[in-house]
C-alpha cells in the first residue's frame, strides 16, 4: 500500500502500490506540462538587465528589470543628472556606472542594489579635463576600465588613483572598452587622428600591442565580447544607418545581428531622437548591447516612436522582443551575469 496525500481531497488515504504508482506518474505528467505551458506563455529568458531611464525632462535613475516577472525597482538615486553606461561586475555583485553627482562625469561603483555607493578615482571634480567616461569592471570583477581624455585608465576597488593603460600620444582616442572573459586584452573603439574614422581594436593586456578589427567600413561603436570569447558584438554605419553586427574575435565572419528592414517589418521602425545631445556626441549613448550570461541571447535600445526603448532578441534575430514601452530614454542594458 502507498498512502497519497492531496491538497485537493484535504486528507491522506492509502492505495494498493500498483495504482498508487500509476497517481504518481499521473501526477507528475501534468505537472510537467502545466510547466511546460507556463514556459512557452512566456518565452522570455531568466535574469535581469540593468539599465538607465530618463524622462523626456532629463530626471532619472539606474533600474533593474526582471525579465520573467516584468518586475522593475530602481536602483540607487542619480545626482542632478541621471546616471549611465551601466554595467555589472563579472561576479554579479557590484555595478559600476558614469555619475555627475557630487560634481563632474566621474565613475561610481555600488552594491547590486545600488547602496553604499561611492566613486572609484580621486581625479579633481568640476573639470571637464578629467571627466571619466564608459567603465567596465576586469574579469577578475576587481579593477575597472574607463575612458579619462584621449586614453584609457584603470583604477583598482581598493586603490583610488588611477593607472593609465594605453599608450600617451599613439594617435587613437580610445573609449568603449569591454574586458575580455579571460583578462587578456580589451576591445575598443579607437578614433584615428590620421584618417579621422572610428574602429574595432584589441590591445593585449601584456604588452600593450594593437590589433585593428575593422578598417575603412562606417563608423563602428560600442564593441562587447561574448561571454565564450569568441564573438564581438557593436554597432556600425557600414550599411548607411547604425545597426548591430557580430563578429568573431578575429575581426573575420561580420554578420548583421538585425538589420533595419527586420525591425521595421516587426513594427519598430525608427523615429527622430528624442534627447537633444543625441544629435552630437551623446548620439553613441542609443548604441549600446549585451549578451546574455549564456551568450544565446542579445539586449539592446532602439529609438521608437520617438523614444527609446529596450529590446531582446536571439543572436540569429530571432524572437525578437520589446521590453519597455514608455515616454523618455531607455537605454545601454547590461545583462547580469550568473554562476
Amino acid at each position: 500500500m502507498i498512502q497519497i496525500c492531496t491538497e485537493t481531497l484535504g486528507r491522506c488515504c492509502h492505495l494498493p502500490a500498483r495504482i498508487g504508482t500509476q497517481y504518481i506518474l499521473l501526477t507528475l505528467v501534468v505537472l510537467l506540462t502545466q510547466a511546460f505551458v507556463a514556459y512557452a506563455s512566456n518565452p522570455l529568458p531568466e535574469g535581469e538587465i540593468l539599465y538607465y531611464e530618463e524622462t523626456r525632462q532629463g530626471k532619472g535613475n539606474l533600474m533593474i528589470l526582471d525579465l520573467r516577472s516584468g518586475e522593475k525597482k530602481q536602483v540607487g538615486r542619480s545626482g542632478s543628472r541621471p546616471d549611465h553606461f551601466p554595467g555589472w561586475s563579472p561576479d554579479g555583485q557590484r555595478i559600476v556606472f558614469e555619475s555627475y553627482r557630487k560634481g563632474g562625469w566621474h565613475i561610481w561603483t555600488a552594491d547590486a542594489a545600488g547602496k553604499n555607493a561611492r566613486r572609484l578615482s580621486n581625479l579633481p571634480d568640476f573639470n571637464t579635463r578629467y571627466y571619466e567616461f564608459d567603465p567596465a569592471f576586469s574579469n577578475n570583477s576587481q579593477t575597472v576600465v574607463f575612458t579619462q581624455g584621449d586614453d584609457l585608465w584603470t583604477v583598482s576597488l581598493n586603490e583610488p588613483a588611477p593607472k593609465r593603460l594605453t599608450p600617451e600620444n599613439n594617435g587613437l582616442w580610445e573609449t568603449a572598452a569591454s574586458w575580455s572573459p579571460d583578462g587578456e586584452a580589451l576591445v575598443m573603439v579607437g578614433y584615428g587622428d590620421a584618417d579621422e574614422s572610428w574602429n574595432l581594436y584589441i590591445m593585449l593586456i601584456a604588452d600593450k600591442s594593437f590589433t585593428q578589427l575593422t578598417n575603412g567600413q562606417g563608423t563602428n561603436l560600442a564593441p562587447r565580447w561574448s561571454p565564450d570569447g569568441k564573438h564581438i558584438l557593436f554597432y556600425s554605419d557600414r550599411s548607411a544607418s547604425f545597426e548591430l553586427y557580430e563578429m568573431t574575435s578575429d575581426g573575420k565572419n561580420t554578420r548583421p545581428v538585425l538589420s533595419k528592414t527586420q525591425l521595421n517589418s516587426a513594427g519598430f521602425k525608427k523615429t527622430p531622437l528624442v534627447h537633444p545631445w543625441d544629435n552630437n556626441w551623446g548620439a553613441t549613448e542609443q548604441y549600446r548591447a549585451d549578451y546574455s550570461p549564456d551568450g544565446n541571447w542579445i539586449a539592446f535600445s532602439r529609438d521608437i516612436d520617438g523614444d527609446r526603448e529596450l529590446f531582446i532578441s536571439q543572436r540569429d534575430g530571432s524572437k525578437l522582443q520589446r521590453l519597455t514601452n514608455r515616454p523618455g530614454l531607455d537605454g545601454q542594458p547590461a545583462w547580469r551575469p550568473t554562476h
